[in-house]
């Protein structure tokens, strides 16, 4: 039984990657698309404080692209990566796989942030305006071993 357990395990990850892919470029796409929306809208205010180009405008639009992201990898893990786990109410379950990834979203962004100033004090010269790019894949490869984790171990059960 264990040495079922490890042969899956690099197999479940390996699913869990490809879905996390997808739903990341799901992310990384809607992210850019809300980003230049919202920059080009709040232009005038940007002018005024760069701040709010740089940090806050990607950090709100975080949150939506990663609604979207998360319900595309609720529904590929469910039915692929985690499909022999046993079978919770689709609602409670998608609760739980919210939460986990809530708790990976913190993680994603507080190291999405820290990528961001630590990139900008590098002087590598990326401009500000796609900083958040680069910042949001270092993030993704922080957080991406609790939400595999804590889903097999609690939400796929």
């Amino acid at each position: 039984m264990i040495s079922s357990l490890i042969q899956r395990l690099p197999r479940q990850f390996t699913k869990f990657c490809i879905v996390g892919s997808s739903s990341m470029v799901i992310d990384l796409g809607l992210l850019f698309i809300l980003v230049q929306l919202a920059r080009h809208h709040y232009q005038a205010q940007i002018a005024v404080d760069p701040n709010l180009g740089v940090f806050v405008i990607p950090t709100v639009a975080k949150i939506f692209s990663f609604a979207a992201a998360v319900t595309n990898g609720y529904y590929w893990n469910r039915r692929w990566t985690f499909a022999r786990a046993s079978r919770k109410r689709i609602r409670y379950q998608y609760t739980q796989f919210v939460l986990v990834n809530v708790v990976g979203m913190g993680i994603n962004l507080l190291a999405m942030n820290r990528s961001m100033v630590l990139l900008k004090h590098l002087s590598l010269g990326i401009p500000d305006n796609i900083l958040y790019l680069p910042a949001t894949i270092l993030a993704v490869a922080v957080s991406v071993f609790w939400n595999f984790f804590a889903n097999k171990h609690w939400t796929f059960s």
